[in-house]
């Protein structure tokens, strides 16, 4: 499916920018100044669609990769990040506390 999302989706996304800037070459002008500020808007508003559509994609691919056997170690994790925080809790006066955690399977 992402496969198919990839082209069926992502192919106008090429051809607006593309058309845009012909309309733009063509016509800007004899448009003026506020058309061809739509113009631009749309052109980036299509390249931040784009990269949405890329990000998705990718999402939706980690599901294609299978578990791990093994589960990440949530404690070892949480300990990991904590100690990156330390300085800052420390600032902060912060106490950076926690229970035992469980095992979680992840994705490789």
């Amino acid at each position: 499916m992402a496969s198919a999302t990839r082209h069926d989706v992502r192919e106008p996304l090429r051809r607006m920018p593309a058309d845009a800037q012909l309309l733009k070459r063509r016509f800007g002008a004899p448009l003026g100044d506020e058309a061809n500020r739509l113009i631009a808007s749309a052109i980036e508003a299509t390249n931040r669609m784009q990269a949405m559509i890329v990000g998705l994609l990718s999402c939706s691919r980690i599901d294609e990769r299978p578990l791990d056997p093994l589960p990440d170690e949530m404690d070892a994790a949480f300990d990991v990040a904590a100690h990156a925080l330390d300085s800052a809790a420390q600032e902060a006066g912060a106490l950076i506390t926690r229970d035992p955690l469980p095992a979680c399977p992840r994705r490789r």
